[in-house]
Parts: structure tokens; C-alpha cells; sequence
């Protein structure tokens, strides 16, 4: 079986791949592709800081905080470019609203939770992202446009299993060493995905 700091390692090199790769190509493309490269390199910015912290031995729990609603905030612009439906647009809007006034008010009343998991941030990030990526799954399939399918498709899987890690966060068990195993496998195919998207849609192509 392979050690978890190897699947971990194998996921920072996709994802460094990943932002290499859609940094090049990023010449006169649309916005949601900007926005999934912002995705990428923010996400890549995180998950550096995080391991540097924890080569150290410092408590990075903090940095869940600025992951989930950073994704959160990022994501949100994705669909709202992507989305083809005219009651998606304000509903994007409303949560994004929604999302920062419950936080905001949250950390006001409790700010001591900045330093542990936090399951409400966790829950009311990632289910937005679940569903707008489940919307546009459906949406697709009788739409001839591709583009992004890859990406959606990894990025549905991967925040599922995520959310299940994180609100497992603060529980000492097993399963948590099964699910954090599970996740780095996840994260690794979300990356191999990323790729594919990236080779099949938006890389340069020669002309014969």
C-alpha cells in the first residue's frame, strides 16, 4: 500500500503541473478559464503555506478557513460565467451574500474557532459548489460544448469527499485515517482530470 505522504506528494506535483501548464495557455481565453487558473494557483499558494507549517510542526488548521471560503468565492464567479439559466445568476449572487454575512457574524460572536474546523464554514461552502457542479453536469449532457466537463466532473467527487473529511475533522479515529487516505487518491484523480481538461480543450494544437 502506498504511504499517505507519497499520495500527498504525488498530488502537489499534478496540481504544480496543473498550474504550469494552464499559466502557459492562459493567452485569449475566456474568463472561466482565468478563473479556474486563479483556482489553481490559489489553491496551490494554500496548500505550500499549509505544508511548510506543518514540516515546522505549527498548527495550520487556520488555513481550512481561507481554503473552503476562498474555493467558495472562486468557484462561485466560475459558475456564475459557466451556468446557462437565468435564475442561477442572482441565486449565485444571494449565497455569496449569505455566505459572508453567516460567517462574518459567526466569527464576531466566536472568533476562537478560527484555530479549530470549522463544519458550518465547511458545509455552507461546499454545498453550494456541489450543487452548481451537479447543475452543470446535468445541463451538459444533451449540450454538444465540452469544455470544463473534466474539471466539473473531478471537482463534484473531489469536494463530496472532502466535505466528508473536514466535518471529520475534529474526530480521532480510523475511519479518519481511511478517509484522509481516500481523499489524497481523490485529489490526485481531481488533478489528473484537471490535466486531461487542460489537453483536450485548451492546449495549443498544431495546425498541419
Amino acid at each position: 500500500m502506498i504511504d499517505t505522504k507519497i499520495l500527498i506528494y504525488i498530488g502537489y506535483l499534478f496540481l504544480l503541473i496543473n498550474v504550469i501548464l494552464y499559466f502557459i495557455s492562459r493567452r485569449n481565453k475566456a474568463m472561466a478559464y482565468k478563473v479556474l487558473y486563479s483556482y489553481l494557483l490559489y489553491t496551490s499558494v494554500i496548500q505550500a503555506y499549509s505544508h511548510v507549517l506543518a514540516t515546522q510542526s505549527i498548527n495550520n488548521i487556520f488555513l481550512s478557513h481561507y481554503y473552503f471560503v476562498g474555493q467558495f468565492f472562486i468557484l462561485s464567479v466560475f459558475f456564475f460565467k459557466t451556468l446557462k439559466n437565468r435564475l442561477i445568476k442572482p441565486t449565485v449572487y444571494l449565497l455569496i451574500l449569505m455566505v459572508s454575512a453567516s460567517l462574518f457574524v459567526q466569527y464576531f460572536i466566536n472568533p476562537s474557532i478560527y484555530f479549530k474546523f470549522n463544519l458550518f464554514e465547511i458545509l455552507i461552502t461546499c454545498i453550494p459548489i456541489i450543487i452548481y457542479s451537479f447543475i452543470f453536469l446535468v445541463q451538459r449532457i444533451s449540450n454538444p460544448e465540452k469544455k470544463f466537463n473534466y474539471f466539473i466532473s473531478g471537482l463534484f467527487i473531489y469536494v463530496l469527499c472532502s466535505t466528508l473529511l473536514f466535518v471529520a475533522g475534529n474526530i480521532s479515529s480510523e475511519i479518519k485515517k481511511v478517509i484522509w487516505r481516500a481523499n489524497n487518491i481523490l485529489y490526485i484523480l481531481f488533478q489528473v482530470l484537471i490535466f486531461i481538461e487542460w489537453y483536450r480543450n485548451f492546449r495549443k494544437k498544431k495546425i498541419n
